[in-house]
């Protein structure tokens, strides 16, 4: 009898890290400017990604900039003096879903921007409820997010977009605020003066960016441990979440101006403007077109 060898073959399963599709807007820069505006950002949670989070253990998503760019406008500051900053802005979440019955079943306080500081390079947002419950079924048991009851929330937005957006979603149940706001009770109110922008102001004054190259958004999510005194927050233990898709939120560009030259008769008020531009121009080193 010939012998024979038995090939035992052994098949890993792996589990592949969750995954959140970002969505962004890119926006043209003077990519030396220290005040300028960057495009949105909206993040799509499609399945129990962040299930682990609660008031107690919550998790933390941070977005940072890249190219040394760094925030050029405070809106959120847990320590600050000033009122006007010194609450997180509780971000509207919106479930798409087509299926009926289904409604978004989040509290309020589920996300919420805790750290948006002038000169920090990353903007820190809290979770701190359980993604397995965040869909009210049209059975009344709850779900976490899927492919067809996706969940999805935004910064970058105006006050006034982020109430449009919301506008007709808040009626029948499918966001659980009807803009993002500092007023947890806003949800009651119904005030649109409520509402907080989440615009994006970027100082690029000292950065890497490059005429023609993009500003991009990094993405991490982290354990309760990020959070090492109240309002401050450091990259802590992590927690595996793939962001995929978008990360452009701005272009470089160089800033320039340009005039048209008009013909007037030369007595006529209009030559004197024609000739005061070409001072200016040749002044600060422009031209006229």
């Amino acid at each position: 009898m010939r012998p024979f060898t038995l090939l035992f073959l052994t098949i890993t399963c792996l589990t592949l890290p969750a995954e959140i599709e970002v969505q962004t807007s890119i926006k043209d820069v003077y990519h030396r400017g220290a005040a300028e505006l960057a495009g949105g950002i909206t993040l799509h949670v499609k399945a129990d990604e962040l299930a682990e989070a609660s008031p107690t253990n919550p998790l933390y998503l941070r977005i940072a900039l890249d190219q040394n760019a760094v925030l050029a406008q405070t809106l959120v500051n847990l320590n600050a003096r000033n009122v006007d900053v010194s609450l997180p802005i509780f971000l509207a979440a919106e479930l798409a879903s087509n299926t009926p019955g289904n409604i978004l079943n989040m509290p309020v306080d589920t996300l919420s921007v805790v750290r948006w500081v002038a000169g920090d390079d990353a903007i820190w947002i809290r979770v701190q409820r359980s993604s397995s419950s965040w869909v009210r079924l049209a059975d009344l048991s709850s779900a976490a997010p899927s492919p067809d009851d996706q969940v999805h929330f935004s910064i970058g937005v105006s006050a006034r977009s982020s109430a449009d957006d919301h506008d007709i979603t808040w009626p029948i149940q499918k966001s659980n605020l009807p803009y993002n706001t500092r007023n947890p009770d806003a949800a009651d109110i119904g005030d649109p003066g409520l509402a907080s922008s989440t615009l994006i102001c970027v100082d690029l004054h000292y950065s890497l960016l490059l005429l023609g190259e993009r500003l991009r958004v990094l993405f991490d999510a982290y354990g309760p441990d990020a959070e090492i005194l109240p309002g401050i927050y450091v990259p802590g233990t992590v927690v595996p979440i793939v962001f995929s898709n978008d990360e452009d939120i701005a272009r470089g560009k160089d800033r320039s101006c340009s005039a048209m030259a008009i013909a007037f008769p030369l007595d006529s008020p209009g030559t004197t403007l024609v000739a005061n531009l070409v001072t200016v121009t040749r002044k600060f080193g422009l031209s006229l077109v």
